[in-house]
């Protein structure tokens, strides 16, 4: 059973500088740790600010990012490093998301003598779609469906003895129709990804076949497998609200016989496990309905103006903040919304864990990062994920980042801060995880049927946002307390040692399993044998 050790706390609470800590510590030990992080720009913040504050010595530092490699080959660099690396002494390595996951893929020796220490969550799922009618073949006849059980997506993989698609993941020569096929092919040549394709129009492509409402299209999707994670000393991912992630969510459905989540939150030195700063936020929001790009875009019938739902917002948004100075998180191609604010300064699209706007005490939320209907399905079939889920793990998750760029990041800051975001299950979503917040619905000035459009996904469950929020709070206890006893169980069955805070909790455990009496009366050698437990069961 593969184990993964989690940090679930709040953004803000200090998450890297308890690991830098915990890594010091570490280092003196002689141990070996690869630190990774999302961004290029967040490795230069953690070595040339984190670091320095808390006195970790430069030369046991190496980062290999695009600061240090402006030529490229970090990769290799990275495989250099380690199998060069001096056996006792303790260092520090610093790279990438996309770097580790290269290394990950590609690299096998040496895992056993490096940690793992994860700065947010990996993204585990990738999807592709090409619209193929006449050149399939090119890629089709060099994969192989490799389980078919499924009659709605059917997993493949390169052909045996097929080399095309390796060439095509390489593409040395630089040509440009295998670079636009390059994230599939390595996705289906990789041994640590999960390829699906969507069964019925796969078949009508290589079947050539004209099938009535059945595009003939390549439409892949393909999993992170976290077999990618095997083999190191110990791997910790360090996440707010980490069971919200994809990560979690698909990996301990996907694979629960086959990996195990460890919540260690409470060994990790923070500066606070819930955010205790709610009192000062206030949270408006406008519509009803789930925000999304094709809503935002739409224009509203009736408007003199001819302004589109975005407009509408961002006008009722600027009548309350006037020249205040505020953050704007909006998508890549709404550019230049942040100049309709006096003090608006735009934010970057995926923005975990920079410090760096602090000084602002509002922003407006514009953001729509839901994924494309037919990625929705393949979640919701595989992994029976809900449609809550989805957009909490895609989209309210990118928007609580963007919050936590502005003051409401820091715990000591009193100033009044206010968020603005589109829709009302956003506003609540942030709501829960800022106790003692406000929420206001904000006035656009326009007909109710045009802020109360369709709600999609599941009934509404809780009649108010505190109900809500009561309910989360006891599902987190009852999981914690679920979590803690099969953990004793598993340390009782495997003779490990139990904590001195577990020690009584344990006993009265002990008194009700059989396992124990039957472990001591067998003359079986127990060494051979180990008990496991999964929390699949957990998650509804």
């Amino acid at each position: 059973m593969q184990q993964i050790d989690f940090v679930n706390a709040p953004g803000g609470a200090g998450k890297t500088y308890g690991a830098t800590d915990d890594m010091k510590a570490r280092v003196v030990r002689g141990e070996k740790i690869i630190l990774v992080q999302l961004l290029n720009r967040l490795i230069c913040e953690t070595v040339e600010t984190t670091f320095t504050r808390l006195g970790i010595d430069p030369s046991h530092v190496t980062e290999i990012s695009e600061r240090t490699r402006l030529n490229g080959g970090i990769t290799k660099a990275v495989i250099d490093h380690i199998n060069n690396a001096v056996e006792g002494r303790g260092e520090i390595l610093v790279i990438t998301h996309a770097a580790f996951v290269r290394l990950a893929e590609t690299y096998a020796s040496f895992r056993d003598g490096w940690t793992e220490i994860i700065d947010e969550a990996l993204d585990v799922q990738e999807a592709f779609s090409f619209k193929l009618p006449d050149t399939h073949a090119f890629v089709t006849e060099h994969l192989e469906i490799t389980r078919s059980t499924d009659p709605s997506y059917w997993a493949i993989g390169k052909k045996i003895g097929s080399r095309k698609l390796d060439d095509i993941a390489r593409n040395r020569g630089g040509d440009e129709v295998y670079e636009r096929m390059q994230p599939f092919a390595s996705a289906v040549v990789s041994k640590h990804r999960i390829v699906y394709v969507q069964a019925a129009r796969y078949n009508a492509l290589i079947t050539e076949a004209d099938v009535h409402g059945v595009p003939r299209r390549l439409d892949a999707f393909s999993v992170l497998n976290p077999s990618v994670l095997k083999g190191w000393r110990q791997v910790i991912v360090m996440a707010a609200n980490f069971t919200d992630t994809l990560m979690y969510l698909l990996w301990s459905r996907m694979f629960a016989k086959h990996v195990v989540f460890r919540d260690i939150t409470s060994t990790f030195s923070l500066r606070y496990t819930e955010h205790g700063n709610g009192h000062l936020l206030d949270i408006d929001f406008a519509y009803d309905g789930r925000w999304s790009k094709t809503f935002a875009n739409k224009e509203i019938a009736g408007d003199a103006a001819g302004r589109t739902h975005r407009d509408a917002f961002v006008d009722a948004v600027l009548e309350r903040v006037g020249d205040q100075p505020i953050a704007v998180l909006a998508n890549n191609g709404h550019v230049g919304v942040e100049k309709c604010f006096v003090g608006g300064v735009r934010l970057p699209p995926f923005a975990h864990g920079l410090n760096t706007f602090q000084h602002l005490d509002a922003a407006v939320l514009l953001l729509a990062a839901n994924p494309k209907p037919d990625l929705i399905a393949f979640l919701k079939h595989i992994a029976d994920l809900s449609d809550d889920e989805v957009f909490t793990a895609f989209h309210q998750q990118v928007i609580y980042q963007g919050a936590l760029r502005i003051s409401l990041r820091d715990p000591d800051s009193m100033t009044r801060k206010t968020l603005y975001v589109p829709d009302r299950s956003t506003a609540e979503y942030l709501h829960i995880l800022f106790p003692g917040s406000r929420l206001h619905r904000l006035e656009l000035g326009l007909p109710e049927h045009a802020v109360r459009q369709s709600q999609t996904g599941r009934p509404k469950i809780y009649a108010s946002g505190p109900d809500r929020q009561r309910a989360y709070r006891e599902r987190q206890d009852y999981e914690k307390a679920v979590r803690l006893e099969r953990e004793l169980r598993l340390k009782l069955v495997n003779g490990c040692g139990i904590a001195d805070r577990d020690v009584a909790q344990a006993t009265l455990i002990a008194e009700t399993m059989e396992e124990t009496l039957n472990i001591a009366d067998t003359t079986i050698d127990c060494e051979k044998f180990h008990g496991t437990y999964f929390d699949a069961d957990l998650h509804e």
